[in-house]
């Protein structure tokens, strides 16, 4: 991936959508419908604040960060329905 941004996001969905997928469904073990909404999130996300990225790291890595936090924000997420769930019950 270039250093900054590609100004087309279809060029840049494209470019990184194969790198982040991979990342995403090693990282979180979840089926692929949820990995893509993952993955579609992270590089949304990337898309929207790329004016802030500084070039500190490479490209792909500023958006596997990214990737991260969402994999583990959804992990979260899913603890405590789960937690909810089993309290219900």
């Amino acid at each position: 991936m270039d250093a900054r941004p590609n100004l087309d996001p279809a060029a840049f969905f494209d470019e990184a959508y194969p790198q982040v997928f991979r990342f995403v469904a090693s990282l979180s073990g979840a089926p692929a419908g949820d990995v893509d909404d993952l993955v579609q999130e992270s590089l949304l996300e990337a898309w929207r604040g790329r004016a802030s990225f500084q070039g500190g790291s490479s490209l792909l890595t500023w958006i596997l960060g990214i990737a991260r936090r969402r994999v583990l924000g959804r992990r979260r997420s899913t603890a405590r329905r789960e937690e909810v769930l089993r309290a219900l019950r």
